[in-house]
């Protein structure tokens, strides 16, 4: 016999359907973080990093701007791995309870295009529930900022390294 919360816990509706197996490891690893926080009352803090990127990996940057497809797996996103690391920081330090995910993406995206123009060719037809200002991310870093502070400071428009 199933037990009554078994059945309307684990729904397939209650987990996302990950298509990959790090996709598998993130929903997974969250889903333990939230019973844990249950569990024992410690608090988590679960970061969804963008693509990172480091000085070096700027240098390819270039090359992505003719071809909105090569980036469009992850909504054209990305991190400096200096904010990274402090989004790190200061997870460890927010004050939370629970067990709650944020996503760490830079404000803007890795292309010159605007990101109304790059979804309008990369996903027609798709509805945009808000305003699209320039170059801005489609990855909604608000929650972090709301928790734990998230400021990105470093992006790749400051300067390509030579």
């Amino acid at each position: 016999m199933t037990r009554p919360h078994a059945t309307s816990r684990w729904t397939r509706d209650h987990f996302p359907h990950p298509e990959s197996t790090y996709a598998l490891s993130k929903v997974l690893s969250e889903s333990m973080a939230e019973h844990i926080s249950t569990w024992s009352g410690i608090p988590f803090v679960g970061l969804r990093f963008s693509n990172i990127f480091t000085d070096e990996d700027y240098r390819a940057v270039p090359s992505f701007q003719l071809d909105a497809t090569s980036r469009m797996w992850n909504l054209w996103g990305y991190i400096d791995v200096r904010d990274a690391a402090a989004a790190c920081r200061n997870a460890l330090e927010a004050d939370t309870t629970g067990s709650v995910n944020v996503i760490i993406a830079n404000d803007d995206t890795i292309m010159e295009r605007p990101s109304a123009e790059l979804l309008q060719e990369s996903f027609p037809g798709v509805e945009v529930r808000a305003d699209l200002l320039g170059r801005q991310t489609l990855l909604s870093n608000a929650l972090a900022r709301r928790l734990i502070g998230f400021d990105p400071q470093h992006g790749w428009r400051g300067g390509i390294p030579a």
